[in-house]
C-alpha cells in the first residue's frame, strides 16, 4: 500500500513538473515573439524615416520600401506569420485653392505601422499598439 502511494506522488510530481515547464516554454516562447514583432515594427519605421529622408515623402506602400532598397524584404508579423497583415497609418494631404473649383489631393502615404494582430501581449499590450 506504501508502494502505491508514493508511486502516485511520483506520478503527481513529474506530470505538474511537465506542466510547469511546458507553461515556461510558453512564456518564453511568447516573449521572443513579442520581442521579434518589435524589432520587425522598428524596421519598418526606420526605413519609413530612410525613405522619407531620401524622397521628401513617405512611401505609397510598404512595397515601396523594398523596391527602393530601404527593407530586403517585408518582415513577418511574427505573431500572424503573415507579411500581409500590416495595418498602415496614412496621411493624405489636401491643397485647397481659392481660385480652383476643384480641391487637389495627394495619393495617401504611410506615416507609421502597427501589427494587424488580435489579442494582447503578455503584459496585457494590444498587439495593434505595437
Amino acid at each position: 500500500m506504501k508502494r502505491a502511494y508514493i508511486g502516485t506522488a511520483v506520478a503527481v510530481l513529474v506530470v505538474a513538473a511537465a506542466i510547469g515547464l511546458t507553461q515556461k516554454h510558453n512564456l518564453d516562447a511568447q516573449h521572443a515573439r513579442e520581442t521579434e514583432l518589435r524589432g520587425a515594427v522598428h524596421s519598418i519605421r526606420h526605413a519609413i524615416a530612410a525613405y522619407h529622408v531620401k524622397h521628401q515623402r513617405n512611401p505609397a506602400s510598404l512595397n515601396d520600401l523594398v523596391s527602393d532598397g530601404e527593407l530586403r524584404a517585408l518582415p513577418s508579423d511574427p505573431i500572424t506569420h503573415s507579411n500581409t497583415t500590416w495595418k498602415t497609418t496614412v496621411e493624405e494631404n489636401v491643397s485647397i485653392d481659392d481660385f480652383q473649383s476643384v480641391t487637389a489631393k495627394s495619393a495617401p502615404t504611410i506615416v507609421d505601422v502597427h501589427s494587424g494582430a488580435s489579442g494582447n501581449d503578455s503584459a496585457g499590450r494590444a498587439f495593434a499598439d505595437y
